[in-house]
């Protein structure tokens, strides 16, 4: 073997193990946090006792506690929840949220009999997928 094709041979058996017999670099891939909220509506299902609440007033709040500790603050908006006669009848929709950001829901249900009236609040920062009011 000619020593020309002897060095070509050995500078190239240098290069390869100095790059480890790799055709790539190395990749860091850092996973984005989980989950990763990017809606800015959400649907609120409405129930009283079960039974879903058409036409009913639902209020949107700025959270006026703390993360741990959180409650309604200043009223954004009231949107009211739809009737019996269509499909997405006792939901409210709520559109120009900031994700990640805490809200509270709330309403105020008059019970016919006994007279009283029923309140219900949910305060999340979950609230991407939807959720439901009241019990």
């Amino acid at each position: 073997m000619p020593i020309r094709l002897r060095i070509s041979l050995a500078v190239a058996a240098l290069a390869l193990a100095a790059c480890g017999n790799k055709t790539t670099p190395d990749v860091l891939v850092s996973p984005s946090p989980s989950p990763v909220p990017t809606g800015t509506t959400t649907t609120v299902t409405v129930r009283y006792q079960g039974t879903l609440l058409y036409d009913q007033p639902v209020k949107l709040w700025t959270n006026g506690g703390s993360t741990t500790s959180p409650q309604t603050g200043t009223l954004i908006t009231t949107a009211n929840t739809d009737p019996s006669s269509r499909p997405t009848g006792g939901q409210a929709f709520f559109t120009g949220l900031t994700p990640g950001t805490i809200y509270c829901w709330t309403y105020d249900y008059a019970i016919p009999t006994p007279p009283g009236n029923a309140h219900a609040q949910v305060c999340t920062s979950s609230w991407q997928t939807g959720f439901t009011l009241g019990s």
